[in-house]
């Protein structure tokens, strides 16, 4: 009969195993741990709906905490970092990217609420966004990162089958589910994040380097890391 180690075993071996030819992502992360932004909620907030919405909602988490996962051990002289002149900085980027969260956020919580009208839209543009958050710490644009990020999380966690088939537009004739909202905000932030990764890549050439994802296509990660924030 197969003997199971007891738990104190377990966790030792368990801890060796994870630990042996193992490689991590290095860098100090202050947006982990007990208290930090960063928390294991890996079954958290799930919405109980069909696999084709599921499978929207988890690449949703996945390509964000990848974006966290990379940009918060940055420090300020990294975030100004650029590939090239006409690119945008890790700054000026995460700018863009609590835009758009946020707008999308706005959008799912207007059809899932199903308020009359027309979704809202947003007179500031992505690059105005962009220089306002160029100026700020990193404490404060991933804050705001991560809580655009929840405040989507939140809203579809309780959300059924039916909100994911409701529609809205801007007009009209053009509307949109909150799949194909959370679609559009996707390859927005895989667009990004490419640019955040030649950004690093160019200044710490230890970075690997990263293929352009086509549109059915996210970036290989470590579902261990990638799914916890």
């Amino acid at each position: 009969m197969k003997k199971f180690p007891n738990k104190q075993q377990q966790g030792s071996q368990g801890s060796n195993q994870a630990n042996s030819g193992k490689k991590r992502f290095k860098g100090k992360n202050k947006f982990r741990g007990k208290g930090g932004f960063f928390k294991r909620r890996r079954f958290d907030n799930m919405p109980k709906v069909d696999r084709e919405y599921l499978d929207v909602f988890k690449q949703f988490r996945r390509i964000q905490a990848t974006i966290i996962r990379y940009v918060s051990p940055s420090s300020e002289e990294q975030l100004l970092w650029k590939y090239s002149s006409n690119f945008l900085s890790i700054k000026e980027l995460m700018g863009q990217l609590i835009y758009n969260t946020e707008n999308r956020s706005a959008h799912i919580a207007h059809i899932i609420q199903d308020q009359n009208g027309h979704l809202p839209v947003f007179e500031l543009s992505e690059q105005v966004k962009s220089e306002e958050f160029a100026e700020r710490s990193l404490e404060i644009l991933m804050s705001r990162f991560i809580s655009a990020k929840r405040s989507i999380e939140n809203l579809l966690k309780d959300s059924k089958n039916e909100d994911w088939q409701k529609t809205a537009g801007f007009d009209d004739q053009n509307t949109y589910t909150i799949g194909a909202i959370l679609q559009e905000l996707i390859e927005h932030d895989e667009k990004c994040l490419d640019a955040i990764f030649l950004n690093l890549q160019r200044h710490q050439v230890w970075y690997k380097p990263v293929e352009v994802p086509d549109e059915t296509t996210t970036p290989e990660t470590n579902d261990n890391s990638t799914d916890d924030a």
